[in-house]
């Protein structure tokens, strides 16, 4: 309302003080302008308005007791000695890259242990030659069969969960590829997704998801996801630690 007010206030200075608006066929185009720009400015606080409200229902729809399971699960695959391997696709990619630093360096700090998390889609080289060589859909897959052994967590970040189509081609089936691949080796696996779940919840040991596909809601609580998942590590390690040690007599 008071952007509007402003507008409103700005346009009628610019009426008074014009030659070109003196006229009554000027000051109809400028009205018309002003309505204009008063209707866009609308549109576009409403347009935020509903993404936010999308983003706050999302944040509401988390669910804390799986963020706990899942957090318990790397927890119990790092106190083995086990790795993470994170990959995902587009926005999803870079928020991979940040969870795997943020283990291997905060996680690591707070714990006072080694975390070791490598992300499949930060070796770009490698990405663009497998995708040159064996196709796109096997990218995360082979790497996950040279790199992966039995106990270690594999991370799958989608918006859509491997259940979305455009202009023909279905998304993500990279990472679909490597959920099934890590059930044969053996290795644990964790959805962080969009689109409830999309084919990652059937996939997926343990599937954090909220009910949005849009990049715009569920990119950014994926990364939302990470940093929760790294507070529950955090804990659950702590009191690992806590309860190992010896009683002082």
């Amino acid at each position: 309302m008071f952007l509007a007010c402003f507008v409103v206030i700005r346009y009628q200075s610019d009426i008074l003080t014009r030659k070109q608006f003196r006229s009554s066929r000027g000051m109809d185009e400028g009205i018309e302008r002003l309505g204009k720009d008063i209707l866009a400015i609308m549109d576009d606080r409403t347009h935020v308005e509903r993404t936010f409200g999308l983003l706050c229902h999302a944040l509401s729809e988390l669910n804390i007791d799986t963020i706990m399971k899942a957090g318990a699960l790397i927890a119990k695959s790092v106190r083995e000695g086990n790795q993470l391997l994170v990959a995902g696709n587009g926005g999803s990619a870079a928020t991979a890259s940040h969870f795997a630093s943020d283990l291997v360096n905060r996680g690591s700090f707070l714990t006072k242990r080694p975390i070791r998390a490598v992300c499949l889609n930060d070796n770009i080289p490698l990405v663009t030659a497998l995708t040159n060589d064996i196709g796109w859909p096997q990218v995360y897959k082979y790497q996950l069969e040279r790199l992966s052994k039995p106990g270690d967590i594999f991370v799958a970040i989608s918006v859509n969960g491997g259940l979305s189509f455009r202009n023909g081609i279905e998304h993500s089936q990279n990472l679909v590829c490597a959920l099934e691949a890590a059930r044969s080796l053996d290795c644990p696996t964790i959805g962080l997704t969009g689109n409830g779940g999309g084919v990652f919840g059937d996939l997926c040991t343990v599937c954090i998801s909220v009910c949005s596909r849009e990049p715009a809601v569920a990119e950014p609580i994926s990364s939302v996801m990470t940093h929760l998942l790294i507070e529950s590590i955090v804990s659950l390690l702590a009191k690992a630690s806590t309860e190992q040690q010896p009683a002082i007599i």
